[in-house]
């Protein structure tokens, strides 16, 4: 199994507010908007991840690297729309949703490039304390699942540091991808 951690800390103290225990998921997603930094471990540097409130607060994008999640209320249910580098789009649902955790489940993905061809099956928010939370990525393939984790950091940075930074970081997951 394929391990990708990100985890976050965020350098003001509106996360606190972020915490599902207070109010809806959908509100605590809103509440994550900014600038972060994703670590998958000490070895590679951070990619910067961004989360923004948009369409009149009817949604909550997340843009990691060049990958965007849009998240949206959808009747009574919390739903995650996921445009992932290996060009399809898994459609998750939230499945599970406590004081500190957030689960999405994929309950489609469009776009394969064959029926059991990799794509994220389930994304999980863990929110440690005020200021930090993990990011767990599964990947599934046929019958074969890989767990992925990460820290998000909430720090301001150069565009063009982070452009080669996202640009460098793709690549490699791109790599590690093919190489499977």
């Amino acid at each position: 199994m394929r391990i990708l951690v990100v985890a976050g800390v965020l350098g003001v103290a509106r996360l606190a507010a972020a915490s599902p225990d207070a109010q809806t998921p959908f509100e605590a997603l809103k509440r994550l908007a900014g600038r972060w930094q994703a670590r998958a471990d000490t070895t590679h540097p951070p990619i910067e991840m961004t989360y923004d409130v948009g369409s009149k607060g009817s949604i909550v994008t997340e843009q990691f690297g060049k990958e965007l999640s849009v998240f949206h209320r959808d009747g009574d249910r919390l739903s995650m729309i996921h445009f992932c580098n290996a060009g399809n789009q898994p459609r998750l649902v939230l499945v599970e949703s406590g004081p500190q955790r957030l689960a999405f489940e994929a309950i489609s993905t469009t776009n394969l490039t064959a029926p059991d061809a990799a794509h994220v099956q389930r994304i999980s928010y863990a929110f440690a304390d005020a200021t930090h939370f993990t990011l767990e990525i599964v990947w599934a393939q046929g019958e074969k699942r890989e767990d992925g984790h990460g820290d998000d950091e909430h720090r301001p940075q150069g565009d063009a540091a982070v452009r080669r930074r996202r640009r460098q970081r793709c690549a490699a997951a791109q790599r590690a991808r093919r190489a499977q």
